[in-house]
């Protein structure tokens, strides 16, 4: 083996790479059995929407839909189907607006160039692989944090092993870096690269490094503020910063009017998309409808914090005891005469904490989705686990082992969390299966490519899969009927059954032209 080769090996930074390598692939076979198994968990029923739209996004035209997330099928029979919050392009096909394309074209892309099947189980599998990328990024952001504050490389990757632990094994990222995928899993890549290169820019030690770390923040926050709406709140904050900064406030200042304009460019090129297709009326009218119905007027804060101890259970309690412990610390030397507890030595290590906390008041802000839908709960593994590396590299040996011990614990009880949910919810594995068994039955009993669907239920993306159609919602079996004379269909079938976004189909009727009624029937 060539020398340089040799030292590459030892050196504890690519060690901990290998040893966090190894953690991501325990946590992989943990999730295994789950992989593409119809099993339920709040949320859920996120991935089967993304699905429900790369499939849309395959069965029409890009003149139709322009990449736009959208939910309706290729068949005629399927456009013009109201879907939630969603508004019609020009030929029919229903643009969903809550959330913004890259979340949903980025599997799309990934299915489309390796031309894997868009399945529940390879889209956890592509899940799980950004999370593994978001592991190695938060790795190396603490690995080089650490560096500036002048640690060496073995107490370094300690900390990046240790802090890692919370972007792995809490209930969180085993699920939202696993069979729940939202747009909330790309942008936190795109965060934590954000990250990166604020401390790059910060750090730098000369005008041109200075100059590239500007230009691939600018780059990474456009990215970040096209992929989630909490990218906007990250910029502006990072901008306030930027602008406190005293040191080469030229330059500061010339990338906080950067990240401006960048931030600018993302909402109009937003906009601009959606305006195209939808019109710029029912753009901006729609977006601003689903932020006040996310806003904190619906919620309250005691059930965010019960939320998070769901999302991350003994994990976010750490975070307060290093405050309190910190903070002790503190108090303690300065009774003592100290000259006090130092928490950041490099100019750059409480910015890059201080901007990784920005996303949470978004929390805040959009409570009520904060508390519905735990995805949104993810962006707080960044600050925990730059915490968690901060007050690692500060603890003595013997305070490092019980700190190491702490997070076994955590993940053990992050483990047991997610678990527990899933078998909480097991009796959506037999829903699912009595589901496929009335959609086997309708598939026998009628051309089901010229019948016209509807359902007593609010429709989302599991059903329209599971037919392999659009469904009207929220009809009873006379509009059925109507539906079927009005657009000559062969078939009217009216589902019936409970349950909301992931829901139990009891009862499905076949209506005829000629008056012929076939009733199928779940099995008990």
């Amino acid at each position: 083996m060539p020398e340089s080769l040799r030292h590459v090996v030892r050196d504890a930074r690519f060690l901990g790479l290998v040893a966090l390598a190894l953690l991501l692939s325990v946590a992989m076979d943990l999730r295994r059995p789950d992989i593409g198994q119809p099993v339920g968990i709040a949320n859920r029923e996120a991935t089967y929407h993304v699905l429900l739209t790369v499939a849309a996004l395959a069965a029409s035209p890009m003149a139709n839909h322009w990449f736009l997330p959208t939910v309706s099928l290729g068949r005629t029979a399927d456009k013009h189907i109201s879907w939630g919050a969603t508004r019609p392009g020009p030929h029919g096909d229903q643009i969903y607006t809550s959330f913004t394309p890259l979340g949903f074209l980025a599997p799309y892309a990934a299915f489309s160039l390796t031309g894997v099947a868009p399945t529940t189980g390879n889209l956890a599998l592509f899940n799980i692989a950004l999370g593994s990328l978001c592991a190695f990024a938060l790795y190396f952001l603490i690995v080089r944090l650490l560096a500036c504050e002048g640690y060496g490389n073995g107490v370094a990757a300690a900390a990046g092993l240790a802090a890692s632990a919370i972007a792995i094994f809490s209930r969180e990222a085993l699920v939202s870096f696993g069979i729940v995928y939202w747009s909330h899993s790309l942008y936190q890549l795109v965060f934590t690269l954000c990250l990166i290169c604020v401390h790059g820019f910060l750090s730098a030690k000369n005008a041109t490094t200075r100059r590239v770390w500007a230009w691939a923040l600018l780059a990474s926050a456009f990215t970040g503020a096209l992929t989630e709406w909490t990218g906007y709140l990250f910029n502006a904050g990072l901008i306030m910063v930027l602008l406190d900064d005293r040191r080469d406030s030229t330059t500061a200042r010339g990338l906080a009017l950067g990240l401006g304009a960048a931030s600018v460019a993302a909402a109009a090129l937003t906009i601009l998309h959606f305006g195209l297709v939808i019109g710029f009326e029912a753009t901006v009218t729609t977006m601003a409808e689903r932020f006040f119905a996310r806003n904190t007027a619906i919620g309250g804060m005691a059930a965010l914090m019960r939320r998070y101890w769901l999302s991350f259970g003994f994990f976010a309690l750490v975070v307060p005891a290093l405050f309190i412990l910190l903070g002790s610390l503190l108090t303690w030397r300065r009774l003592k005469g100290g000259a006090g507890f130092r928490f950041a030595r490099s100019p750059a290590t409480l910015p890059v904490l201080a901007v990784a906390c920005l996303p949470l008041l978004e929390n805040v802000v959009l409570l009520q989705h904060a508390i519905q839908f735990s995805y949104d709960r993810l962006k707080f593994t960044l600050p925990a686990a730059l915490l968690f590396a901060l007050a690692f590299s500060r603890f003595t040996p013997s305070a490092r082992a019980v700190f190491g011990i702490v997070m076994i614990v955590a993940s053990i009880h992050g483990y047991a969390s997610y678990r527990t949910e899933l078998e909480r919810d097991s009796a959506w594995r037999l829903a699912d299966i009595s589901n496929r068994s009335i959609a086997s039955q309708v598939a026998n009993s009628v051309d089901v490519e010229c019948a016209v669907f509807a359902s007593n239920l609010l429709v989302r993306g599991y059903a329209n899969l599971l037919f392999n159609r659009g469904i009207h919602e929220l009809m009873v079996p006379r509009e059925a009927a109507i539906l079927m004379a009005r657009q000559g269909a062969c078939a009217s079938i009216y589902l019936e059954g409970s349950g909301g976004d992931l829901p139990r189909y009891v009862k499905a009727t076949i209506v005829r032209p000629d008056g012929l009624v076939t009733v199928i029937t779940a099995d008990e």
